[in-house]
């Protein structure tokens, strides 16, 4: 018999904290993404951006094993050799140094299960320089945000929204989800209108 399980977890692309239902198949391989039904902050729907999990997860371009740079490029070493190297490393470091000299940096193609485990670490080792790769992909619209609104916000949840009486829809696309958003903004500029 085919056994196919189901995890839920937190879509790792922005700060909403959307819950998502990630499909795995019998081989432990995720298949599939669904918007979780149960979710508070999507109301049980999911943008895009959740739907690649799977691909990216499974992908044939996907570091497998630990690899380090040499004079020709990069070569594949062993898990026990990569973490002596790296531990060995942050020792030196943080001898040498104060542990707020070292850096990391996230990623949003983990899982936020993931993410969070590695900034733990990080804070463990003594230091607060934790970013994600998104802060770079997502600076120019928070800048622009700032600047124009004086807030560096770039989301609401469904709740947030029923509550405003203006608002601004940026990267259109037709989803069902916007389809949602637009949906109710009209709402509320009709109930903003009968008074």
């Amino acid at each position: 018999m085919i056994t196919m399980t189901n995890k839920q977890l937190i879509c790792p692309f922005c700060g909403l904290g959307c819950a998502v239902t990630l499909k795995i198949d019998e081989f432990g391989r995720p298949y599939a993404v669904d918007a979780f039904e149960g979710d508070h902050v999507s109301k049980g729907k999911a943008c895009p951006k959740p739907f690649s999990i799977p691909s990216f997860l499974n992908s044939s371009n996907r570091l497998a094993h630990p690899m380090k740079r040499k004079e020709n490029g990069f070569v594949e070493i062993s898990w026990g050799d990569a973490i002596k190297e790296i531990s060995e490393r942050i020792k030196e470091i943080t001898k040498s140094d104060d542990p707020s000299s070292l850096g990391f940096l996230g990623s949003a193609n983990c899982t936020n299960e993931d993410n969070y485990v590695f900034q733990k670490f990080a804070r463990a080792i003594g230091t607060n320089n934790i970013d994600h790769h998104a802060s770079f992909f997502a600076l120019s619209e928070i800048n622009a945000m700032y600047k124009s609104l004086g807030i560096p916000s770039l989301s609401s949840t469904y709740e947030e929204l029923k509550k405003k009486t203006t608002g601004l829809l940026s990267r259109w696309n037709n989803d069902s989800r916007i389809k949602e958003i637009i949906e109710l903004l009209n709402k509320r500029v009709e109930d903003y209108l009968k008074g």
